[in-house]
């Protein structure tokens, strides 16, 4: 099994730079799984791409031919042949791939992450689901009869959603970690970005086709050049424009003399002149007479005149757009960083107004006179006291929301002792719990090792039993426990308070939402976002399951170390 800390991100770095390299995104893709090969010593090793309303595989190594002949495609067929279609028209796909590349999520299925992922480190179970128990549409469980115990499905994300798919397999059991999983989620999220940015490059390059070889149009500066010397051989009055030479003193000059990157300059040529390449030639910069260097776009063809080969350049100057490019970028930055602010100013605003004008309004009767009426003095001292604090905590929340959304504050993962630390977090919270005036009970197994940010698990747990025990009448009980799976680390903070609706239990991790049922207790709204927010930094999942009037159970999951 591979160190996903070492050896996963070094996977990832290799990807990115092979998606990186010019060229056509299919030889990237097989290049792409030929490192993934050997560099995680899997079974077999496959990508999907989607074709219409399928999903074919764009490169594997490792799988069989009876193994491709069935699971090539992945459209369900029904008894005449036809696709099987669900009830919006859309083409239904088969088994575990299908259902990842459906985009199915189940914070409840031990086996998908909070990214869509589907994987195990033991395939067999899958055999044992019952028709109603089972997710996944028509499985066909071919990866399981062909050995392969280890099974890892990770989405590939485009800009209009999933676009493909990467499929990891071996036969050896315990192959995969949820860090691993993360990164392939990152390396499937890399392939995306490839490949919206392949298309874009293949729909300008088609743009450009059309004025490609137009000398004369004066549309860009257009150069012929000899495929052997490399020497210009001709030039529109474009180019004389762009690069400020005369017609003499530029087909003096090699095309390498033109730019300030001469070897790749060199290598283009080379590979136009040999039919190799065409189209347009990225980041390449060029330099004009008086030193000037720009940003080229160079659409680039072959041609022979005269028996001889010439390889042909557009070249554009796109400093501009380059320009205007950054400019966009950061003006739609800006107003997604404004709305933010002014949604997270309304928010605050609102749950400010309440405590400051209590404060304000008792203060006000403490000056008018209040001080002298003995009977209610106290009264209000304490009123403004209590609003204080409910200021307090706010801004508290706040600055930790705050810090985890910046992500300014570098996580201190190590390894902990989670029986150990439970009991800990249950001592430094000892006066919380004992005003709840509920019993505590932690089923925790000692040797149950975690990998966590102690300061911010500590977090994560007070702000769940201040939850339990705020919520739970006097008398219920609060209960902690804990257990190993293959995620990692499953823990569950269970009470026996007045539970929560389903239409509460669908929103209770958003920032300041607080149920009708509870709005009437005190609370920033913000401790179940911050427990959310603390569990995706530990590459987690958080969920609840509550019913009404019989308590509520929130469960999270941990790296186990």
């Amino acid at each position: 099994m591979l160190d996903p800390d070492k050896a996963y991100r070094e996977i990832g770095r290799e990807v990115l730079k092979i998606l990186n390299e010019p060229g056509e995104f299919r030889d990237s893709i097989r290049l792409v799984i030929a490192a993934l090969k050997a560099s995680t010593g899997f079974d077999a090793v496959g990508i999907r791409l989607r074709e219409g309303d399928d999903f074919p595989y764009s490169a594997q190594k490792g799988f069989s031919r009876e193994f491709l002949s069935t699971e090539d495609t992945l459209i369900a067929r029904d008894a005449n042949g036809g696709a099987c279609r669900d009830k919006d028209g859309r083409v239904r796909l088969a088994c575990t791939c299908g259902m990842v590349l459906s985009g199915k999520t189940d914070r409840a299925n031990p086996f998908l992450t909070p990214g869509g992922s589907f994987w195990t480190n033991d395939s067999s179970p899958l055999l044992d689901l019952a028709p109603g128990e089972d997710p996944r549409f028509r499985p066909r469980n071919e990866c399981i009869h062909q050995g392969y115990a280890s099974v890892a499905l990770v989405p590939i994300r485009g800009k209009d959603g999933i676009v493909g798919m990467i499929h990891l397999n071996d036969r050896r059991k315990g192959c995969f970690t949820p860090d691993a999983i993360g990164i392939m989620e990152e390396i499937g999220t890399s392939i995306g970005a490839a490949l919206t940015r392949k298309r874009l490059e293949a729909t300008l390059r088609d743009s450009e086709a059309k004025y490609r070889g137009v000398f004369e149009s004066g549309f860009d500066a257009v150069l012929f050049v000899d495929a052997r010397t490399h020497r210009i051989e001709s030039a529109n009055a474009a180019a004389l424009e762009l690069y400020g030479y005369t017609q003499a003193e530029l087909l003096s000059l090699k095309v390498e003399d033109l730019s300030a990157d001469p070897g790749k300059t060199r290598k283009s040529v080379d590979r136009v002149s040999a039919g190799l390449s065409k189209g347009i030639v990225p980041g390449l910069r060029h330099r004009k007479k008086d030193g000037t260097i720009f940003p080229a776009e160079i659409s680039t063809s072959r041609c022979t005149i005269d028996g001889r080969v010439k390889a042909v350049g557009a070249v554009r100057d796109i400093t501009g757009r380059l320009h205007d490019m950054k400019v966009t970028a950061e003006a739609e930055l800006l107003r997604e960083r404004e709305r933010i602010t002014k949604d997270m100013i309304a928010t605050v605003s609102h749950e400010l107004r309440t405590p400051l004008a209590a404060i304000k309004g008792f203060a006000e009767t403490l000056r008018r006179g209040g001080l002298e009426d003995e009977e209610n003095r106290l009264d209000f001292v304490l009123t403004i006291e209590r609003h204080t604090e409910r200021l307090t905590l706010l801004v508290d929340d706040l600055l930790v929301m705050s810090d985890l959304d910046s992500r300014a504050k570098v996580p201190a993962f190590k390894i902990l002792d989670l029986a150990g630390f439970v009991k800990e977090c249950v001592r430094n919270l000892s006066p919380l719990i004992d005003a709840g005036r509920s019993p505590l009970a932690i089923s925790v197994a000692p040797g149950l090792m975690v990998r966590a940010d102690a300061d911010r698990l500590a977090r994560v747990f007070q702000n769940l039993l201040d939850n339990a025990f705020k919520y739970t009448r006097p008398g219920g009980r609060v209960k902690i426990s804990a257990r190993a799976d293959e995620a990692g680390v499953v823990v569950t903070v269970r009470d026996t308070g007045r539970g929560m609706t389903k239409a509460d239990l669908g929103r209770i991790f958003d920032r300041f939402y607080r149920g009708r049922a509870t709005q009437h207790i005190h609370g920033t709204g913000l401790g179940l976002a911050i427990v959310k927010a603390i569990v995706d930094l530990h590459g987690g999942r958080v969920w609840a399951e509550s019913v009404a009037g019989k308590g509520s159970a929130f469960h999270f999951t941990l790296p186990r170390a």
